[in-house]
């Protein structure tokens, strides 16, 4: 387990889940750290480790970490929009979002442009799920073509697919800026190999200092408009938004390398409920958006302390979710394809973080 990875999965769900409660800086600002950018430079990453070790049932293996906890989040969404409002405001929902094409089209990950012009399926936030299927489909041909080269393979297509921008609605929506990257991530991996065995000790002092003097900058450049202008006046600065991301996760590489490793309980189990937390946010969010109407200080669209709360409440249930139902939902169905003990199983991840389930991310 990658303790390091498994910290920045679980603050890319919290960045999520701080997005949606549309709490806005100083100047307006609407961030969302570039939480599902980080999720995708992981599962990058994380597809291209795993798969030189045992690139067995690699598709059965994704869909099954990927695809149950998704249904069930995906339904929990449909029956509570359904049941929990109004009935005119349920009707309205049900015309345009909720038909019985969608639900299947949202449970088989198929994207589609639903009633407000979004690609989007049932649960908003299954829109990564739709690429991070599409990546795993990619990678899993290009398996079958080079077990060898598959993460080249697939980083070309990926690349040539971004680059290209298909006029298709369905393909436009392949490659739309996201899709680059998971190509950051196929990168990171060569990258880390290289330098893996070239860390030393001597490294530390300045991978911490560099990770201190990252982390302002990283902030700073997701939740200030000035920074991001003052950015854009150095050379290649433009650039630093797309590469702030990728950058971050080979950081936290190196410092795995040089024994700088996060070991703390709390960031590992966020970092294992990341994917239920993910996925069931917006449903804890739309419940505390009522008793926020009731008590104004916990309104996480206007106050710090309902932001926090809203935070906490989320993480508590996705905790409980991923002891509950994600974790032996993963295990009962992957009892066929269990390996010796000593062999592991690095694939976990789900937008792509690292611990015995998968790649999602």
């Amino acid at each position: 387990m990658i303790g390091n990875l498994q910290l920045l999965r679980g603050l890319a769900a919290l960045a999520v889940v701080f997005y949606h409660t549309n709490y806005r800086f100083a100047g307006g600002v609407h961030s969302d750290f570039q939480g599902v950018a980080v999720f995708f430079v992981i599962s990058g990453f994380i597809m291209t480790f795993i798969s030189r070790a045992n690139a067995d049932f690699f598709m059965v293996r994704r869909i099954i970490r990927v695809a149950p906890i998704y249904w069930v989040a995906t339904l929990a969404f449909f029956f509570i929009e359904i049941c929990a409002f109004s009935t005119d405001h349920a009707v309205a929902w049900w015309n345009y979002q909720s038909n019985a094409k969608h639900l299947v089209k949202s449970l088989l990950f198929v994207p589609y442009q639903n009633g407000n012009g979004a690609m989007q399926p049932l649960l908003p936030v299954g829109w990564t799920l739709n690429l991070e299927i599409f990546y795993y489909f990619l990678f899993f041909v290009a398996l079958k073509i080079s077990h060898r080269f598959a993460p080249l393979i697939t980083f070309g297509a990926l690349f040539v697919l971004w680059a290209v921008k298909p006029q298709s609605e369905l393909l436009g929506f392949y490659s739309g800026q996201y899709t680059l990257f998971f190509c950051f991530g196929i990168l990171a991996y060569y990258a880390w190999q290289f330098f893996d065995s070239r860390v030393t000790m001597s490294w530390r002092r300045p991978l911490l200092i560099a990770a201190v003097v990252y982390g302002g900058i990283y902030v700073a450049m997701s939740a200030s408009e000035q920074a991001v202008d003052l950015a854009a006046k150095v050379p290649a600065g433009a650039y630093l938004p797309w590469l702030m991301p990728p950058g971050l996760i080979c950081l936290a590489l190196l410092m795995h390398s040089a024994m700088l490793r996060t070991s703390q309980k709390f960031f590992l189990v966020l970092g294992d409920a990341s994917y239920s937390l993910y996925l069931t946010h917006l449903i804890v969010l739309q419940q505390l958006a009522q008793l926020g109407g009731a008590f104004p200080l916990l309104d996480f669209k206007a106050s710090i302390v309902g932001v926090l709360f809203a935070l906490v409440a989320a993480t508590v249930v996705a905790v409980a979710v991923f002891y509950l139902i994600e974790r032996p939902l993963h295990r009962l169905l992957t009892m066929p394809f269990r390996r010796p003990a000593n062999m592991g199983d690095l694939g976990g991840l789900q937008h792509g973080a690292v611990t015995n389930p998968l790649p999602h991310r």
